[in-house]
């Protein structure tokens, strides 16, 4: 999860639960699974989210959903504008388990159909910018709101998600636990990132030995080859476009340029500026 980097930052919390941050400075992580759904409002300053080859900047007065337990980057810039004001809104399960207990049914679309993207920009309308508004009180005094306000405010952002997109509430409500996501699926979105074994192992629900054995099933590779060798093909096709080695290589993985360029050469048998 995002974590506030200096003192200017704010993290309110619920019940104990880290429930609103409020950032204020630049910052860059690492891809990560969210393990909660996020409600992100941008008050200035620009919000980066990547997933694999997909991307989405959200500038001033956006507000983007972020779906739970998807491999994520954030990246977070001034922009145009030279202050960072983003506020994330956490929708935990407990939260979304209660509110869904106290819920009239029959206000639910009758479809249950979901959607297949892992973040989904919300429409700018009155309900949403006076939500996001009505924080500023309490940001701006860093005062942290007593629990049962902050509870109305999750339950008011809950409705104004449902309001938003009839799509939005078969994904607020499974409260299932992720399952094996498909590991081709995975490893095409992001064999660009340094994550170990281990990690792409837990990204696709997995233990190592069980990633393994799947993995056997669709490539005669190992996984690190397969990677490498994904790497390699990504960077001649971008090399043929005209881009420079220095402007790929750090992107896609390696550590050092001649680190590239001796698996490069291995691979297609030429150096990578001749590629």
């Amino acid at each position: 999860m995002l974590r506030p980097s200096k003192k200017e930052d704010i993290l309110f919390r619920h019940n104990e639960r880290e429930t609103l941050y409020y950032l204020t400075n630049p910052l860059s992580c690492m891809p990560h699974i969210q393990k909660d759904h996020i409600l992100a409002y941008v008050y200035s300053g620009e919000l980066w989210i990547q997933e694999g080859d997909k991307n989405l900047i959200a500038g001033p007065q956006s507000t983007v959903f972020i779906r739970r337990n998807h491999l994520i980057r954030f990246l977070i810039k001034n922009g145009q504008d030279e202050k960072i004001q983003i506020a994330l809104l956490v929708l935990n399960r407990n939260v979304l388990i209660h509110f869904y207990q106290q819920l009239n049914k029959a206000i639910l679309p009758e479809t249950n159909e979901g959607f297949k993207v892992s973040f989904l920009t919300i429409p700018s309308e009155a309900e949403t910018e006076s939500f996001f508004l009505s924080l500023i009180p309490y940001i701006n005094s860093s005062r942290q709101p007593i629990d049962k306000i902050m509870e109305l405010k999750l339950t008011e952002a809950i409705h104004i998600l449902l309001h938003s997109d009839k799509r939005v509430a078969s994904t607020l409500f499974d409260f299932a636990e992720p399952w094996k996501l498909d590991i081709l699926d995975f490893m095409n979105n992001n064999f660009m990132y340094d994550l170990s074994i281990k990690e792409i192992a837990l990204y696709t629900g997995r233990s190592v030995a069980t990633f393994k054995r799947d993995f056997k099933k669709i490539s005669e590779l190992s996984p690190q080859k397969w990677i490498i060798k994904k790497r390699l093909e990504y960077a001649q096709q971008k090399l043929k476009e005209g881009k420079k080695v220095s402007d790929i290589y750090l992107d896609l993985g390696f550590i050092s340029l001649s680190h590239f360029s001796t698996a490069y050469k291995r691979e297609y048998g030429i150096a990578p500026t001749r590629g």
